[in-house]
């Protein structure tokens, strides 16, 4: 191996190459105008790593802004290539360096912004232009047909349903529960609620799968379970009521009106035949022992 291998410049590459295929590690991209220096490391080799970071700034197409911006301003001469560790083992190759960001990355002298090797984004955001870019770059985009084959009857397993659970934990949601809060949110998921429902394909496709969920024992027990000692509030009530007969029922006697929430309630109260106040309410009859619909 020769001597000067730590420092190459970027138009010596090729003559470096044997000596660059058989090695991995840690290295350095420093700008000798400044001084300044970007880390990166390989678990390949240093010869295809260098060869990606070139290709990505010659097509101005890097993925850290510091080191592209500098690289137009001083030009491809400007830069050298310097070996920090050579390495064997991958995860070493990840924690050196990241012991170097983690010295290097509040100082004006380094290009990385990244603070974490493993994970690109930890403890950073990205900007809105950032945002509007990403989304503009995905609208109209198909999902490639490999990822969801591979995500298709995937489940998670336990250890990441624990993760998750404890990172929704320590999540803030307030800013997306006044979202999920606000009147707008509601009109348009009531909109889309109630143009699915007119669809006759799609009242089919819930009753034939709840008919499927209720014929299984073990989901009735459940649910039977879940609801013992359990009472529903008056709005609960009031909202079944009007979902079963598909309008809010008041009755009048006497010059009393009463809104009825639940039937079997106000037939319990005045003593009254639940049968018989059901044909009221259908029109079949119209009094029955002084009790009117309210129409």
């Amino acid at each position: 191996m020769r001597k000067n291998l730590k420092r190459i410049f970027f138009n010596q590459l090729d003559d470096y190459k044997t000596e660059l295929l058989t090695k991995r590690g840690v290295y350095k991209i420093i700008n000798l105008s400044n001084g300044n220096f970007y880390i990166g490391s390989t678990t390949v080799d240093f010869f295809s790593r260098l060869k990606c970071h070139l290709a990505s700034l010659r097509k101005n197409k890097h993925g850290c802004n510091h080191l592209l911006n500098a690289y137009l301003k001083y030009g491809e001469k400007k830069f050298i290539f310097c070996i920090f560790k050579i390495l064997e083992n991958d995860d070493e190759i990840r924690k050196q360096e990241q012991k170097f960001l983690k010295r290097y990355i509040k100082q004006k002298v380094c290009y990385n912004t990244s603070l974490d090797v493993f994970s690109f984004m930890k403890d950073r955001n990205h900007t809105i232009v950032a945002r509007k870019k990403i989304s503009k770059a995905l609208k109209g985009r198909p999902i490639d047909k490999a990822v969801l084959k591979r995500r298709f009857g995937r489940k998670n397993t336990k250890k990441t349903i624990k993760k998750m659970q404890k990172s929704a934990l320590k999540r803030d949601d307030t800013k997306r529960l006044k979202v999920l809060r606000s009147k707008k949110h509601r009109e348009l998921v009531s909109k889309n609620q109630k143009k699915r429902m007119k669809n006759k394909k799609n009242r089919d496709k819930i009753r034939n799968t709840m008919k499927k969920i209720w014929k299984n024992k073990k989901y009735r027990e459940k649910a039977v379970k879940a609801m013992q000692g359990k009472k529903r509030t008056k709005r609960q009530r009031n909202t079944y009521s009007i979902c079963k007969f598909g309008k809010s029922i008041a009755f009048r006697k006497d010059g009393k009106t009463i809104t009825v929430v639940s039937l079997r309630h106000f037939c319990k109260k005045y003593k009254l035949n639940r049968v018989t106040l059901r044909l009221v309410i259908r029109g079949v009859k119209k009094i029955y022992k002084g009790w009117e619909l309210v129409e």
